[in-house]
């Protein structure tokens, strides 16, 4: 007897991918039939909006336990999680949860921060392309950067955007 209720019975697996092979598991995946998802978030990097996965190398399939061995070797896929001899899945809420999490960066990109004690270029001003050291953050857009001129080493602020991380 066939159990038609195979769609209730299908869980979230977790996989690993190789990053560089994340376009070929896709289309293998679509050509597959299998529902899956890979977090993405914009990020704005260097003035330019870049699309970077959340969980860098993993993603989630939506399979059933009898669909396993034919996910397993789709090409472009490592392997899928397991925890010992149990393959490793999460629940459609958390799965939901991570989506409207999402959701807000799809539209608002995320600004990366740079590093305390990195060294960044100027961008615009008397320093342009000039390398100086990230000292601090004195506002929500403002950096304290340490630069030498004349043999001494100067103390100053910028705005974050003027800086090429």
């Amino acid at each position: 007897m066939i159990d038609l209720n195979t769609e209730l019975k299908k869980k979230w697996y977790v996989i690993h991918y190789q990053l560089i092979n994340e376009q070929r598991l896709v289309e293998n995946l679509i050509n597959q039939n299998f529902h899956f998802y890979i977090p993405k978030i914009q990020l704005l990097q260097n003035n330019q909006v870049k699309s970077t996965a959340l969980f860098p190398g993993y993603g989630f399939v939506q399979s059933a336990d009898h669909q396993i061995a034919a996910l397993n070797y789709t090409k472009g896929l490592k392997y899928v999680l397991k925890n010992g001899a149990v393959y490793s899945y999460i629940s459609d809420s958390l799965i939901n949860d991570i989506k409207d999490a999402n959701k807000a960066y799809q539209s608002q990109p995320l600004s990366l921060l740079p590093k305390l004690h990195s060294d960044v270029t100027i961008l615009n001003g008397p320093l342009k392309g000039n390398l100086v050291k990230v000292m601090g953050f004195s506002k929500t857009d403002r950096v304290k950067i340490l630069f030498n001129l004349l043999g001494r080493n100067v103390l100053s602020e910028t705005t974050l955007d003027n800086l090429i991380i």
